[in-house]
């Protein structure tokens, strides 16, 4: 019985930290998506503002 509370602690133990790296990995994954995403915004919002304000500073 004290083997099988050992092996049962052990396998607790590590499920959580499988369960906390998986979590980890897909924080950053979803973090790195939307970084992405508002990066992709920024081009597309911020190119036509820089376009404006370098045809206000040419003209």
């Amino acid at each position: 019985p004290l083997l099988d509370s050992l092996l049962w602690s052990y396998l607790l133990n590590h499920c959580f930290e499988v369960v906390v790296a998986f979590g980890v990995v897909m924080a950053f994954n979803i973090s790195s998506l939307l970084v992405l995403q508002g990066f992709w915004y920024v081009i597309i919002f911020g190119a036509p503002l820089v376009l404006l304000e370098l045809s206000f500073l040419v003209f």
